[in-house]
C-alpha cells in the first residue's frame, strides 16, 4: 500500500490510502496510473470534473467518502471500466443524474448515503450501471422515486431507501411490471424510517404481491397526520421483516 501524505507502513503500490487528507481540495497529480485501490478519506474535494480520473483505467476500488462534494459532472467517472465498489457516502451531493456514472460497466456496489440527495427521477439509471449488485440511498433528503426508477438496474439485489423522507411510494419501485418480465426484483429492499403512511404499502393485500423479494424491511415508519408534525414515537406498521405476506398492524 502506497501512503501518502503522511509516513506510514505500505504494501504494494497499487492501493493507496491518504490519511490525514482532510486539506486535499483536488485529485493528487502523483498516484501512480496502475492504482487498483484509492482512499482519500475524509477530503475536501468540492465537485468532481469530467477527466478527473480517467488515467486511472485499472481502478477496482474507489473511496471519496466524508467529503464536501456537491456536484458531480457528466463523465466524471468517465474511464474507470474496472471500477467494481464506488463510495461518495457522508457528502453533500444534492442531484444525481444518469450521465454521472457513464462508463461504470464493471460497478457493483455504489454507496451515496448520508448526502442530501432529495429525489430519484425515473430515468437517473438508464442505460448504467448494468452490473450494480448492491445500491445505497439511506439517510438522503429523497422525497420522490418515480415509477420503475430502478427497473434497468438488472441485476441490483440491495436496495437501500431506509432514513429518508418519502411518504409515498409507486409500487412499481418494489416489484415487476406484468409487461417487463426481464426485470427482477432486488432481494433486500429497505424503507425503515421514512414518512410512508396510508398508501399502497400500508399492511394490506397489495403488498402480498412482492413475492419475488425474499424479505422487504419496513419497520418504523413513523405516522403523520395532516398539519401535524410526525409523532415522536415511531409506529411499527409491520413486523421488522416482511415476508410475502404483511401480518397484523401494530398501533
Amino acid at each position: 500500500m502506497l501512503c501518502l501524505a503522511v509516513r506510514a507502513l505500505c504494501q504494494n503500490e497499487t492501493e493507496v490510502t491518504y490519511v490525514a487528507s482532510r486539506r486535499l481540495s483536488t485529485i493528487p497529480d502523483d498516484i501512480p496510473h496502475n492504482v487498483t485501490s484509492l482512499t482519500i478519506n475524509p477530503n475536501n474535494l468540492r465537485f468532481l470534473e469530467r477527466g478527473d480520473l480517467i488515467k486511472f483505467i485499472q481502478l477496482q476500488y474507489l473511496d471519496l467518502s466524508r467529503g464536501q462534494i456537491s456536484r458531480t459532472d457528466s463523465g466524471s467517472f468517465i474511464g474507470l471500466r474496472s471500477l467494481q465498489s464506488l463510495y461518495l457516502f457522508d457528502n453533500k451531493i444534492m442531484t444525481i443524474k444518469y450521465q454521472t456514472w457513464t462508463g461504470l460497466d464493471s460497478l457493483k456496489v455504489l454507496d451515496v448515503g448520508w448526502n442530501r440527495i432529495d429525489k430519484i427521477e425515473s430515468t437517473t439509471w438508464t442505460g448504467v450501471l448494468t452490473s450494480l449488485e448492491e445500491l445505497y440511498l439511506d439517510h438522503n433528503w429523497i422525497l420522490f422515486v418515480g415509477p420503475r426508477a430502478f427497473h434497468s438496474l438488472r441485476n441490483l439485489r440491495v436496495l437501500h431507501l431506509h432514513n429518508n423522507r418519502l411518504s409515498t411510494l409507486d409500487l412499481s419501485v418494489i416489484r415487476p411490471v406484468p409487461p417487463d418480465p426481464a426485470s427482477l426484483l432486488p432481494t433486500k429492499i429497505t424503507l425503515s424510517f421514512n414518512n410512508l403512511q396510508r398508501n399502497v404499502f400500508e399492511c394490506n393485500e397489495i403488498l402480498t404481491e412482492v413475492e419475488e423479494s425474499k424479505y422487504l424491511v419496513w419497520d418504523r415508519n413513523v405516522r403523520v397526520r395532516p398539519g401535524l408534525r410526525p409523532a415522536p414515537t415511531p409506529v411499527l406498521r409491520c413486523t421488522h421483516i416482511t415476508t410475502y405476506v404483511c401480518p397484523n398492524v401494530f398501533l
